[in-house]
């Protein structure tokens, strides 16, 4: 079976690098949980008499919310994960899900820093409970295992915004 890997990172938009050092060690992660989980399988038999025909896509995209309640800033991450097998590209196996990841912050965030977070830090965070969810569901299903590949923040460093500003 083709080997998956992840997307490619967006790029982070227009923060310096002390801003989000400054950021990031002023958020406290509060709470990190499954938001939605999916199984849609419309060809198990090609999957299992087939899997070297069936090509792996995975997607990862992220959406916040900040605010502010009793005094606090607090921010609402939401990572979603879709990992689907395609044969002759249609779908014949979909799971998805989406983790939540709840933050205490000290001021509201702002795109260009969800941005930013959502590149680096957010996936460190939610990334290994996908990663559980797509091996653990895939052997539950009698399917191809589905392993994700080890996130490196060094590599999404290396390609954003905040690593052309500290060269």
């Amino acid at each position: 079976m083709p080997e998956s890997k992840l997307p490619d990172p967006a790029p982070t938009a227009d923060v310096s690098e002390d801003e989000y050092l400054r950021f990031i060690s002023e958020i406290k992660l509060a709470a990190v949980g499954m938001n939605h989980c999916e199984c849609i399988v419309k060809g198990r038999q090609v999957l299992n008499e087939s899997p070297d025909k069936v090509i792996p896509v995975f997607d990862m995209r992220a959406q916040y919310v900040s605010y502010e309640a009793d005094g606090q800033w607090l921010m609402s991450a939401i990572q979603f994960f879709t990992f689907q097998f395609q044969y002759n590209e249609e779908p014949v196996l979909q799971l998805s899900c989406s983790y939540q990841a709840d933050y205490l912050t000290t001021s509201q965030v702002s795109d260009a820093m969800f941005k930013a977070f959502s590149t680096i830090l957010l996936p460190i965070q939610t990334i290994p409970y996908a990663r559980e969810f797509f091996q653990s569901m895939s052997m539950r299903m009698n399917i191809p295992p589905i392993t994700l590949p080890i996130f490196d923040p060094s590599e999404v460093a290396r390609q954003s915004v905040i690593a052309n500003t500290i060269q």
